[in-house]
Protein backbone atom coordinates (compact mmCIF):
# COMPACT_ATOMS: atom_id res chain seq x y z
CA UNK A 1 0.00 0.00 0.00
CA UNK A 2 1.18 3.44 -0.93
CA UNK A 3 1.26 6.57 1.36
CA UNK A 4 -0.57 8.29 -1.27
CA UNK A 5 -3.42 5.54 -1.06
CA UNK A 6 -3.76 5.81 2.46
CA UNK A 7 -6.76 8.11 3.93
CA UNK A 8 -5.53 11.16 5.26
CA UNK A 9 -6.29 10.05 9.37
CA UNK A 10 -4.05 7.21 8.84
CA UNK A 11 -1.04 9.18 7.34
CA UNK A 12 -1.88 11.99 10.16
CA UNK A 13 -1.65 9.47 12.79
CA UNK A 14 1.15 7.45 11.88
CA UNK A 15 2.89 11.07 11.25
CA UNK A 16 1.91 11.71 15.24
CA UNK A 17 2.63 8.01 15.75
CA UNK A 18 6.52 8.54 14.23
CA UNK A 19 7.27 11.86 15.97
CA UNK A 20 5.52 10.49 19.57
CA UNK A 21 8.25 7.51 18.95
CA UNK A 22 10.95 10.02 17.90
CA UNK A 23 10.17 12.71 21.08
CA UNK A 24 10.07 9.50 23.40
CA UNK A 25 13.80 8.29 22.42
CA UNK A 26 14.77 11.69 22.29
CA UNK A 27 13.97 11.53 26.22
CA UNK A 28 15.38 8.76 27.04
CA UNK A 29 18.69 9.62 25.86
CA UNK A 30 18.51 12.87 27.83
CA UNK A 31 17.67 11.08 30.61
CA UNK A 32 20.33 8.36 30.38
CA UNK A 33 23.04 11.66 29.58
CA UNK A 34 21.73 13.75 32.46
CA UNK A 35 21.90 10.08 34.82
CA UNK A 36 25.62 9.63 33.35
CA UNK A 37 25.98 13.62 34.28
CA UNK A 38 25.49 13.04 37.64
CA UNK A 39 27.06 10.09 38.49
CA UNK A 40 30.30 12.23 37.38
CA UNK A 41 29.45 15.13 38.91
CA UNK A 42 28.91 12.91 42.34
CA UNK A 43 32.43 11.68 41.88
CA UNK A 44 33.54 15.60 41.56
CA UNK A 45 31.98 16.82 44.73
CA UNK A 46 32.77 13.53 46.07
CA UNK A 47 36.21 13.12 45.74
CA UNK A 48 37.94 15.85 43.61
CA UNK A 49 37.23 18.32 45.37
CA UNK A 50 37.74 17.05 48.73
CA UNK A 51 41.36 16.43 47.88
CA UNK A 52 41.22 19.97 46.31
CA UNK A 53 39.82 21.70 49.66
CA UNK A 54 42.92 19.64 51.15
CA UNK A 55 45.42 21.30 49.14
CA UNK A 56 43.96 24.67 49.40
CA UNK A 57 44.04 24.30 53.13
CA UNK A 58 48.08 22.84 52.83
CA UNK A 59 48.21 26.23 50.42
CA UNK A 60 46.87 28.06 53.12
CA UNK A 61 49.08 26.86 55.79
CA UNK A 62 52.57 27.03 54.14
CA UNK A 63 51.85 30.89 53.20
CA UNK A 64 50.83 31.56 56.94
CA UNK A 65 54.13 29.86 58.18
CA UNK A 66 56.38 31.45 55.45
CA UNK A 67 54.37 34.54 56.94
CA UNK A 68 55.13 34.10 60.39
CA UNK A 69 59.19 32.82 59.45
CA UNK A 70 59.41 36.08 57.70
CA UNK A 71 58.28 37.99 61.22
CA UNK A 72 60.19 36.02 62.88
CA UNK A 73 63.56 36.88 60.88
CA UNK A 74 62.57 40.57 61.06
CA UNK A 75 62.26 41.49 64.62
CA UNK A 76 64.67 42.28 66.60
CA UNK A 77 62.94 41.51 70.30
CA UNK A 78 63.74 38.01 71.71
CA UNK A 79 60.60 37.72 73.35
CA UNK A 80 58.62 38.66 70.40
CA UNK A 81 60.61 36.00 68.64
CA UNK A 82 59.56 33.54 71.15
CA UNK A 83 56.39 34.32 70.61
CA UNK A 84 56.24 33.23 66.86
CA UNK A 85 57.90 30.60 66.91
CA UNK A 86 55.39 29.14 69.74
CA UNK A 87 52.52 30.47 66.98
CA UNK A 88 54.51 28.76 64.29
CA UNK A 89 54.25 25.65 66.68
CA UNK A 90 50.57 25.81 67.35
CA UNK A 91 49.75 26.45 63.63
CA UNK A 92 52.11 22.94 62.96
CA UNK A 93 50.68 20.82 65.66
CA UNK A 94 46.66 21.93 64.81
CA UNK A 95 47.49 21.20 61.25
CA UNK A 96 48.82 17.89 61.40
CA UNK A 97 46.38 17.13 63.93
CA UNK A 98 43.96 16.72 61.17
CA UNK A 99 46.06 14.78 58.67
CA UNK A 100 44.46 12.14 59.59
CA UNK A 101 41.12 13.18 58.55
CA UNK A 102 42.06 14.06 54.54
CA UNK A 103 41.10 11.54 51.98
CA UNK A 104 44.10 10.14 50.96
CA UNK A 105 45.89 9.62 54.51
CA UNK A 106 45.17 5.85 55.12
Amino acid sequence: MKVADMKISTRLTLGFGLVLLLVVSLLTIGVANLNQINGINEEIVNTEWVKADSAQSISTLIRTIAYKTLKLCVTSDPDRAAQIDQSILVVCVKRIASYSAWPWHA
